[in-house]
């Protein structure tokens, strides 16, 4: 059976692979269009988010290690993911970065006017949107109180069949902790049965829900659906009352984690049993209340 260590391993090298051909195709972009060899700032951050982007959307990666994400504290700089999401965010950075990068080792001190004037671009645009949103007459909404349940449980024992009752536990006693929020989150795959057609366990915890929870739970499993053969990562919307309001099934896999390219060749010669998820095939947007 094909270990974390090994998947892992397996993703690592080909996330490894992307940035190694990423600097293959600027440094033949930056021979080829400009004569002097030196550090192009706009194009490197122009051929980086083309990295990005080709990453998520050709191999079904999930931004694992965008850039992006190191700017979550930098409110006034990710609302313009409004405008253009990570790929917005992503670019801006790297040319910054790159600019800096120009500014201190090359000592190219016009750069500094161009870093100052995005940063001023950036401060005006989120006071601009402010303006709007105040004048528009918009009210900030309410805060929303989430409950969030977490787990230390190693993914290896996670699956096995006598950590299934315990899985469920752990998510029941979290009510008596949570009840007082207006929404309770629990971790991917939190519970390890199949929520569609195991009927028996559904039962048994959507009643132990409907008795112990007095707030909304989105939940994840695996489970599958009538309409296709194998099973799906899904997230299950469901009331204080134990009934499934909405489901969402996830619709890009992660590589070599829950599905694999060429499934028959690898379990033909690399002697493990590896299988793939379903993708879901569209976007689902809970609503209640």
């Amino acid at each position: 059976m094909c270990t974390i260590f090994h998947k892992k391993f397996i993703l690592f090298l080909i996330l490894s692979l992307v940035y190694g051909v990423f600097f293959l195709f600027y440094l033949y972009l930056q021979h080829k269009f400009f004569t002097q060899n030196s550090f192009k700032a706009l194009l490197f951050a122009a051929v980086w988010t083309l990295m990005e982007l080709i990453r998520y959307y050709l191999l079904s990666f999930f931004p694992i290690a965008n850039p992006a994400y190191t700017q979550a504290e930098f409110f006034s700089f990710i609302q313009l993911a409004e405008f253009g999401g990570i790929w917005i965010l992503t670019f801006i950075l790297i040319l910054v970065n790159g600019l800096l990068f120009q500014l201190i080792f090359g000592t190219k001190y016009k750069k500094s006017f161009v870093i100052i004037v995005i940063f001023f671009l950036i401060f005006s645009l989120n006071i601009f949107l402010r303006e709007v949103e105040f004048k528009s007459g918009k009210q900030e909404n309410k805060a929303l109180e989430i409950g969030i349940i977490t787990t230390q449980i190693e993914q290896e024992q996670k699956w096995k069949a006598e950590q299934l009752d315990k899985n469920i536990e752990l998510t029941l006693n979290a009510a008596s902790k949570l009840n007082q929020t207006q929404l309770i989150i629990a971790p991917e795959t939190n519970i390890t049965f199949d929520l569609f057609i195991d009927y028996n366990y559904r039962n048994q915890f959507l009643e132990k829900v409907e008795s112990k929870f007095d707030t909304p739970l989105q939940i994840g499993a695996l489970a599958s659906k009538k309409s296709a053969k194998g099973r799906y990562n899904s997230v299950f919307l469901l009331s204080d009352a134990g009934k499934i309001i909405s489901r969402y099934d996830k619709n890009l896999l992660l590589y070599f984690g829950e599905t694999y390219p060429l499934l028959e060749l690898l379990n033909k010669y690399t002697g493990y049993s590896f299988s793939s998820l379903n993708p879901g095939k569209k976007l689902t947007l809970f609503r209640l209340g």
